[in-house]
This record gives C-alpha cells, structure tokens and sequence, in this order.
C-alpha cells in the first residue's frame, strides 16, 4: 500500500505545459563511450554525435565513434574516427561547422623535436571519411618549462562567419605572456595571422576566457597581477581585469582596463552585440577575497571609438538577496546586519552571457562550491577524504541595452555529489523569445514548494529524482513544474552534456554506465 500510495504521490505532481517530451529507446553502448557533441543535423534531420571512449587511466583517450540519432531518436551506430598525417596517429581537439561544411581540428606532440604540429581535415557525412591532414600551424616548445607541450584553442564567432585557433607560445615565468592566434572566414581560407606579446610577465597574467567577434577580431579577457605570490590571487586589490583585442586586421592590440570605484570585480565576462559593440558584464562585492556577490555591472565599449559608452552598477536588495534562505540563515542575516555588517551572497561562479538582439544581455551565475572531509582510521593512521560537490541556487539577470536591469530572478536549488565532480549536478538553459527554460535534476518534493526552503537532492542517485524545468517569462515571472522522473527514464538526466538544438527543440541525454538514452524536448 505504501508502495502504491508513493508512486501516486510523484503522479500527482504538476507536469510541464510548456515543453513536450518525446524519447528514444534506452541505447546498450561500450561503458567506456560517453557522448561528447553533435557534429551536424543533415536535411533527414539526423542528429551526427560524436562518442568519446575513456581508457582505464584517468583522463579521456583520443579515441572518437561517430553515430547517428534518427529522427525518431533510434540509435544508428558509426564508426571509428581515424585521423592520421601519414603514419602519425592524430588527437581530435574540436569540431566546427562553417557555412554548411564540417571541420575537424586535431593535433600531434612530437615528445622528441618538442613540436606540437596542428592540422585541419574536413569531415564526410556521406562516408564518415576525413580528408587528408593540412597543417595549420606549429609549435617549438623546447627548453621551455616542465609539463608545456604547446597548449591551443578553437573558438568560432557568434555569427560562425570565422574561426581562430589560439594557441600559447612558450615562455619563461618572467618573460612577458605570448601568444598567436590564425582567424579563418567561413571557407577555412586564413583571414590574418599574427603573434603577439603581452605588456605582462608570463606569472603575473592569467587569462580567463576569450572569443572571437563577428568581425573577426580576437578578443581576451585576463587578471594582470600587482604581485605573483598565488597566495594573495584571490585579492581583488592585487588584481585588474583586463580586455584585450586584436584590430585592424589582427596587426595592433589594444589594451582596456575594468576597473570600478568603491567595488571589486569578482566575475566578468564578454561578448559582441550585433552591431560589434563590446559589452563587459560580471559581479561585484564590497568583500576583499571573497567569492561572494552584491550586485551586478554592466560596461558597453563603443566599437568604433573604442571608448566605454555606459557603465552601470546595480546593488542587489535585502529581498533578492535573503530569498529561498532558510530560517536559521535569515536570522543570521539579519543578525550581521542590525550590526552594520556588509551582506552580499556567498560562493556564486559567472556561468554564461546572451547577448540578445536589442544589444541587451541575459547573465546567469550559480552557487558552487566543494567541501572536503578527511577522516583517519586509529587503527592504521591512514587517511581518506570525501569531496562533496554542491551546486544550488541559480540567477538570472536580465540586462536592457542601456545597461539598466530589467528584472532579476533567483532560482532555489539545492544538489549535492560525492567524488565525482557534480556529474549530474548544475542546468541547461534554452532560450527562446523572451522565455528562458531552466533544466535541473530536483527532488520531487520541491516541485510543489518552489520558493522555498529546498530539499537537497543526491544527484548520483535516481531515488526521488525528478528532472524539473523552470520557465522565466519576459517579466521574470517563473514557474517550476516537472518533466519527468529518473523512475520512468530508468538512467539519469546529464544537463552538462544536454543542449538547445533550435529555437523550439532541446536535446536531452540520459547515461548511465553502458547506457544511454536520447530525447527531445519541443518547446510548445
């Protein structure tokens, strides 16, 4: 009776009315093989995955399966993909479709000449083939530091009308940072090339993220050091945030500093809006070395003088702020500031920026942070520590184009893994008009208490488990709703590896170890 009366209990939650669910059938596949990307839809609406096999040492292997899901989300197997220059055997570093072409982008590291040599093919739907290796780009690394071996990245523009691959050059600690960077338009034909030193020592910059504008032109974002000591890194007073882009065709590079009056810059990121504007967006805090967050920037660099055209600071209220906090963390709140001490929330990292038509932007962040448990058996003396994984509570701002707020939303969640990364843990978000979609593995108790105190769901285990989405509308107005229960997909929902197809589609994918299971979401 029990039995009956729980899995009524779980029926009875309110099921989504925004997005329909439509799944495949559960896939038997080598229990090394984890999918890592789509690679293209062809016109049958065949979605080409690309499966990553991992060797028994930690760390993945180069070894890639091509495959296909059907359009009714049947599992069509490949083949192994070989990449090689003559006899070498080559690594695959990414995957990149341009104007109705597919590239791949591999690598090879000669341990013996201390040269990293990368090459470019394009890839067969037709015959899972690859075209001979073309060498792009290389790499000397010798006599450099122990452990570099010629580190590079592929980023494509927001419009993928071009496509650079960025790569490091090897310096001394106290030599000034290098790089070089090849930009390709959309035929794979070199738009520029060019090397560059940076105005800082290579142990006093670290570069934090970079992209590539529609234009374009290179563009990094970095933490310049006053002093190299790691211990005092995590003080915004012996750091500035630093823009860097490339002009004129990659031959100048212009340098911006972000800097606040009265805050300190705990995040940042940056991204182009359509008309090539720049726009810097991140967190602040009042806190010296702190992960915590009070408000919100917004700085927008005109494109054509290359000046900073608005820049705005929005303080988060006592309500946004103490929402979704349970009662013992309120009175404490309250407590610390009847005695006039700063509140601002803790431990929330930048997770991604949208840059939306209007020149506006959509910012989400997440509370993340790890704990470690060390405990030592008396009989033995050994030691063994447990690290917990918590991902919970989501935000979401929404930027107007004159860099003022729009709304805000916090969304509660609570998650928790042990030693395993928060594999199934953290979102994906789909946006579609002015509708953002928010889908999390929850507790199914939380269903019908969205906004409050949260239930911590164990997300490695599929026990009470139900993937939920919430829909934020253009007021940020949302509703938490469930889509379906790790029950009846018998395999856990990976949001990390799940994606936005189009405007009204969402892939979804379950695993399991030796299992896996496709879906789609339709946005109604």
């Amino acid at each position: 009776m029990m039995f009956c009366l729980m899995i009524s209990g779980v029926y009875a939650q309110k099921r989504s009315t925004d997005l329909e669910v439509k799944w495949g059938q559960t896939i038997k596949i080598n229990k090394k093989h984890l999918f890592e990307d789509i690679i293209t839809i062809d016109n049958d609406n065949q979605i080409h995955i690309l499966y990553r096999e991992y060797g028994k040492l930690i760390g993945p292997t180069s070894k890639y399966h091509v495959a296909r899901i059907s359009e009714s989300l049947n599992y069509i197997p490949g083949k192994p993909l070989e990449l090689r220059d003559g006899e070498r055997p080559l690594k695959l570093h990414e995957v990149v479709e341009m104007n109705g072409s597919i590239y791949l982008f591999s690598f090879y590291t000669d341990t013996k000449t201390k040269e990293k040599f990368i090459f470019l093919h394009k890839y067969n739907l037709q015959t899972q083939s690859v075209s001979p290796a073309k060498e792009i780009a290389r790499i000397n690394y010798e006599g450099k530091r122990i452990g570099y071996t010629g580190s590079f990245t592929v980023v494509f523009s927001e419009d993928r009308s071009s496509v650079m691959v960025y790569y490091d050059l090897p310096v001394d600690p106290k030599d000034n940072e290098r790089f070089g960077a090849i930009a390709f338009n959309s035929e794979m034909e070199i738009l520029w090339k060019n090397e560059f030193e940076l105005p800082y020592h290579a142990d006093k910059f670290i570069l934090n993220q970079l992209f590539l504008g529609n234009n374009g032109e290179l563009f990094l974002i970095g933490r310049k050091f006053l002093e190299k000591d790691p211990g005092v890194r995590r003080d915004p007073k012996n750091f500035q945030y630093v823009l860097l882009h490339s002009a004129n065709q990659g031959n100048d590079l212009i340098e911006h500093i972000i800097s606040l009056e009265n805050y300190y810059i705990t995040d940042l990121t940056a991204s182009m809006t359509p008309a090539n504007d720049i726009i810097c967006a991140g967190f602040i805090s009042e806190r010296q070395r702190s992960s915590s967050i009070k408000g919100v920037f917004y700085i927008k660099i005109n494109d054509r003088s290359k000046e900073i055209e608005i820049e705005k600071i929005k303080i988060f209220d006592y309500e946004f702020i103490t929402e979704g906090m349970t009662e013992k963390q309120q009175k404490k709140t309250d407590k610390n500031l009847a005695k006039g001490k700063n509140i601002e929330m803790p431990d929330f990292e930048f997770r991604d920026i949208i840059m939306k038509e209007n020149g506006g932007a959509l910012l989400t962040a997440e509370q993340f942070y790890i704990s470690i448990v060390t405990t030592t058996d008396p009989r033995t003396g050994a030691t063994s520590s447990t690290y917990y994984y918590y991902y919970n509570d989501i935000i979401v701002v929404d930027l107007n184009p004159d860099g003022t707020i729009n709304w805000t939303a916090k969304i509660p969640k609570k998650q928790v893994s042990t030693n395993d990364g928060g594999f199934y843990s953290s979102f994906l978000m789909a946006v579609r008009n002015d509708n953002i979609y928010l889908l999390y593995n929850d507790h199914i108790a939380n269903v019908n208490i969205p906004n409050g105190p949260q239930k911590f769901v164990s997300t490695r285990s599929k026990k009470n488990i139900a993937t939920v989405v919430v829909t934020i509308d253009g007021k940020g107005n949302w509703k938490k709703e469930m889509l379906f229960t790790a029950a009846e997909t018998k395999i856990n929902f990976l949001p990390k590896s799940s994606m936005q197809l189009s405007d009204n589609e969402i892939l979804l994918y379950c695993y399991a170890r030796g299992s896996n299971k496709f879906g789609k979401a339709t946005i109604k």
